[in-house]
């Protein structure tokens, strides 16, 4: 009898060992998105997040990209905005600005030179970017942001 209990013993060891591997995570760090972009010649990595909404018959997408690691001034922040009828299909959505947050305060607002954007199958998005800025102040200068790349965000 104690070889057929050990047996037993061992079997259910090896199935809760075996679906362990399986487990997903579901807390947000295990669901981040990640996204890069080069700001006049220095690479930013960044955690990417979205959000959809829809008013008075626009759809909007925005794109958050928060600078990973936080820098020590602050938390940084590229905001995408996209936009497009809610009659329209999910491929119509147009880059309409960006806007980089320091700490939460808007410091520099970017028209957009170049972009592409990818409805996923899975409900998520892919794109690029790049654009040139465009400040309200025009003595000040704002860095050029290239190779824009974000992948699979899911709003």
């Amino acid at each position: 009898m104690k070889p057929r209990l050990l047996a037993l013993y061992l079997l259910a060891t090896g199935l809760l060992l075996s679906t362990m591997g399986c487990s997903k995570k579901n807390d947000p760090e295990s669901t981040a998105n990640t996204a890069s972009y080069v700001s006049d010649g220095r690479r930013v990595s960044c955690t990417a997040t979205a959000d959809l909404y829809t008013n008075a018959g626009t759809d909007y997408l925005t794109l958050d990209l928060t600078t990973a690691p936080q820098l020590t001034a602050g938390k940084e922040t590229l905001r995408l905005l996209y936009v497009k009828s809610t009659s329209d299909p999910a491929s119509a959505y147009e880059l309409t600005q960006l806007q980089q947050f320091d700490s939460g305060a808007i410091i520099i607002l970017y028209a957009a030179d170049a972009y592409t954007l990818t409805p996923n199958s899975d409900g998520t998005f892919s794109g690029t970017f790049s654009s040139g800025a465009k400040h309200p102040n025009p003595g000040i200068t704002a860095p050029t942001l290239t190779s824009g790349v974000f992948t699979n965000v899911r709003p």
